[in-house]
């Protein structure tokens, strides 16, 4: 198991972590009998985590690549972010007690993502990764939701000026918090946090669409995976950032699509377009 997400580089060839704990790097080739996939190289990812602490989910899920050109990647369980240089070193960080189940989100000075408890932020030190940001978040009753992992079901989206969102897990409903990156002191790093869809009818799971100072949440309660999704529940909501980064407000909600898939913004239409779940 393994290759939750995947990345192409810069000459087009795929990027995937693999179940075996690496990164392989694999292009297609053009035979006679038609294409074909090759493998060029395997990176391996064992020494992120200690063979006597690893189980059936210490597994890749998720590498991105940073503006000094490292591949950074995360662990599912125990929790480990790290990266790879250009040169094929390896260097990590052991999460213990925490797992995580969303991809990273990558801006020129860090590497973001959420953990089963925390977000972090973390950039290239002297010593391997450096973390520059956490903070804890709302985690509510696992077993009254349809999430994926006991804590946040969002990858964090990057937007705006230097900002970062996510959604938390937290009852009755599930907030939207949005922080400040960058060169700014901790306690000044919140820039808000608001509930939202109605109270024990909402999950987020899906990355949210971020666009200036403009968010665009939807609502995935109910919505399976394998199955029929009978229970879902429908919403849409729009959140913005004030401009002198005082708070946020919601600027429109919309009760009547069910999100099938995550939803995309075109910058061209100016629409939203998502799979709607018809019951």
């Amino acid at each position: 198991m393994g290759g939750f997400y995947f990345r192409m580089d810069k000459p087009g060839r795929v990027v995937v972590p693999v179940g075996d704990m690496s990164i392989q790097t694999i292009e297609i080739v053009e035979r006679a009998d038609g294409p074909a996939w090759r493998r060029l190289e395997r990176r391996d990812l064992n020494s992120a985590v200690p063979e006597e602490q690893r189980g059936p989910m210490t597994i890749p899920l998720d590498l991105v690549a940073d503006w000094q050109g490292n591949w950074w990647f995360s662990i599912l369980k125990p929790a480990a972010v790290g990266y790879i240089t250009p040169d094929g070193q390896v260097h990590s960080h052991l999460f213990e007690g925490e797992s995580i189940v969303n991809g990273l989100a990558a801006d020129p000075d860090s590497v973001s993502f959420v953990t089963d408890q925390n977000l972090y932020s973390m950039r290239t030190g002297d010593n391997g990764p450096e973390i520059t940001i956490q903070f804890p978040y709302e985690v509510g009753d696992e077993a009254a939701k349809q999430s994926f992992g006991s804590g946040s079901g969002t990858t964090p989206v990057l937007f705006g000026d230097n900002l970062i969102a996510f959604g938390d897990n937290a009852d009755p409903r599930p907030n939207v918090l949005v922080y400040r990156l960058g060169d700014v002191p901790n306690k000044e790093r919140l820039v808000c946090k608001v509930p939202v869809f109605k109270p024990g009818r909402s999950v987020l799971e899906n990355s949210f669409i971020g666009y200036n100072n403009s968010l665009v949440i939807e609502n995935n309660k109910g919505f399976k995976m394998v199955g029929i999704s009978a229970g879902a529940e429908p919403g849409f909501v729009r959140i913005d950032v004030r401009p002198d980064l005082s708070g946020c407000d919601i600027v429109w909600e919309n009760y009547e699509v069910r999100a099938g898939t995550g939803a995309k913004l075109s910058l061209g239409s100016r629409l939203i377009y998502v799979h709607e779940l018809l019951l």
